[in-house]
């Protein structure tokens, strides 16, 4: 199962940094919440990037993200064969500079890179895994709500 969606129904986190909405990832059996902010991306630009994102994978793209903090944190993702690897990335690094501003529909997927399964001190990369079909039943289900026709 593969899913990243706002949860109806929650009301917006705020705090003096700005306003927010929960999200849930869903990766197989792997849930987490997150507060996506909201202002410079809305709610539309996370839902359309979601789709954009899941669709470059099920068009043959070795790689692709899923912005769930807009500048801040991605779901990276790998595609190798039938299956996506997935790795949460920190937009911390210089390189990263160009996704702490980009606008949802200027995403820069080439910073995606190579996928590394250990950090510079040998520690693993937590990874999750989905395959096209989860992705496929994601863009079906959400594709409609979250870009209308």
């Amino acid at each position: 199962m593969f899913d990243i969606a706002f949860i109806p129904g929650e009301p917006p986190f705020e705090d003096e940094e700005g306003r927010g909405l929960w999200g849930r990832t869903v990766l197989g059996g792997f849930r987490e919440r997150f507060i996506a902010p909201v202002g410079w991306w809305t709610r539309q630009d996370y839902e359309r990037q979601w789709i954009e994102g899941a669709e470059r994978l099920l068009r043959g793209e070795a790689s692709s993200a899923f912005a769930i903090e807009a500048g801040r944190v991605w779901w990276t993702a790998w595609r190798e064969g039938t299956e996506v690897i997935i790795q949460q990335r920190h937009l911390v690094t210089d390189e990263m500079a160009p996704a702490r501003t980009a606008e949802a529909r200027e995403m820069p997927y080439e910073l995606v890179g190579i996928r590394y399964t250990r950090t510079d001190e040998g520690t693993g990369v937590s990874e999750w895994r989905a395959t096209l079909d989860d992705l496929r039943d994601f863009v079906a289900r959400r594709g409609s709500e979250y870009i209308p026709d």
